[in-house]
């Protein structure tokens, strides 16, 4: 497996050769945990927002360059970590001023506008994060169908089988025979969603969605996957590119950040005074009645 891997990256770097950062990623994103800089003379660094966000921890520089992808707002990001041989791909793609990890790309790859989100579309980011160290890709990933009022969400999980250029088939609730990949490579990584040498699909999940100002409101016929229940309680928001070719459901990884020399930001902000934090008791101002307390005493000699 790990030769095959290994093999398929060599051919991605064959097939769109490494260049500089483009300008849609260069400088400071950010998220509630950390920053992300891209620079071209420098690559790649990463800045914890530890201890609540008090301190700002920054971390070296990484080698960090890019491969030519399609459409032209995703991008494969190549990264070699210290003290690791092997050059880590991260995909990520760029829609106005957010940045995702976790992203799809129309099957046909063509652009139909920001609003339209029928058609199939292809899972295309598959890593958790930018870490410390090499990110490991998710186990399973999702391809996900429109068609005007209904929606099918189709489960891959990883496998070492060997691609083939075959499709999955199903059939939908108005009689229609849909047609999915049977096998997904992203980054090097290979998926599946039917097990052998078969291809019809028998396990996904189908129900009705309805598009708002506040995002997709997903309602399925029933619940196929462990975590459906959690994840369609609210409307999820949605994101297009203006080709409608990218489609990003969540909220962003990271956001573009408004600050422009990030070495001079953490040194201010690690240099500020906390407040002291707030006692657990508010302040009381107690009356103790001593003339009754005194009484008591008295009594309590007496006797």
């Amino acid at each position: 497996m790990k030769v095959c891997v290994v093999s398929v990256l060599l051919l991605v770097l064959s097939v769109f050769p490494l260049r500089a950062l483009p300008s849609d990623l260069l400088g400071v994103w950010e998220n509630s945990s950390r920053f992300i800089e891209f620079s071209n003379e420098n690559g790649l660094r990463i800045a914890l927002k530890t201890y609540f966000g008090f301190v700002y921890e920054m971390r070296p520089w990484v080698s960090c360059t890019v491969s030519s992808e399609t459409p032209a707002s995703f991008f494969t990001l190549m990264i070699r970590w210290p003290l690791e041989k092997k050059v880590s791909s991260i995909p990520v793609v760029r829609i106005d001023d957010s940045l995702y990890l976790d992203f799809m790309i129309r099957l046909d790859g063509g652009a139909k506008g920001s609003t339209d989100i029928d058609g199939v579309w292809l899972q295309a980011g598959n890593a958790t994060g930018f870490l410390l160290y090499p990110p490991e890709s998710r186990d399973t990933v999702f391809v996900r169908v429109f068609s005007g009022d209904r929606f099918w969400r189709i489960r891959y999980w990883k496998t070492d089988a060997r691609k083939k250029d075959v499709a999955a088939r199903f059939t939908s609730n108005d009689g229609t025979e849909r047609e999915v990949p049977k096998f997904l490579e992203i980054s090097g990584d290979l998926y599946t969603c039917v097990t052998g040498t078969g291809t019809i699909l028998r396990n996904y999940e189908q129900g009705r969605v309805t598009r708002s100002d506040t995002g997709l409101r997903f309602n399925p016929d029933s619940w196929v996957y462990a975590e459906t229940d959690s994840l369609y309680r609210s409307d999820i928001p949605y994101r297009l590119t203006s080709a409608g070719d990218v489609l990003a459901l969540g909220k962003p990884s990271y956001t573009k950040s408004s600050i422009v020399d990030l070495s001079a930001e953490i040194e201010a902000h690690n240099k500020k005074r906390r407040p002291l934090r707030k006692p657990l008791f508010d302040f009381m101002k107690l009356d103790f009645y001593w003339d009754e307390i005194e009484r008591i005493r008295n009594n309590g000699r007496r006797n």
